[in-house]
């Protein structure tokens, strides 16, 4: 066999290879993103009573609202500490 014959067959080769793998992750991309948007959250329960107790004090308050933060709850717009939920 030709030497140039042989490296473009290895060429065209490597080509169809590639060409073959970006489609399959492409399709599993797709698939992935497709699957994650159909997800809807179901409920699974019903908070009835919501306690938090101020690390200060550690008196349980018995609150109907808050705000959920990254650093804990704010509670009628104020957040001068954190707070522990038992």
């Amino acid at each position: 066999m030709d030497l140039g014959l042989k490296t473009a067959l290895e060429s065209r080769q490597i080509v169809v290879a590639a060409l073959a793998t970006a489609a399959v992750a492409t399709a599993g991309v797709a698939y992935l993103t497709w699957r994650r948007s159909r997800r809807q959250y179901v409920p699974v329960g019903h908070v009835s009573k919501l306690y938090v107790h101020p690390v200060k004090s550690c008196r349980g308050l018995e609150v109907g609202e808050a705000e959920v933060t990254k650093q804990g709850l704010r509670l009628e717009g104020v957040m001068d500490r954190q707070l522990f939920l038992p």
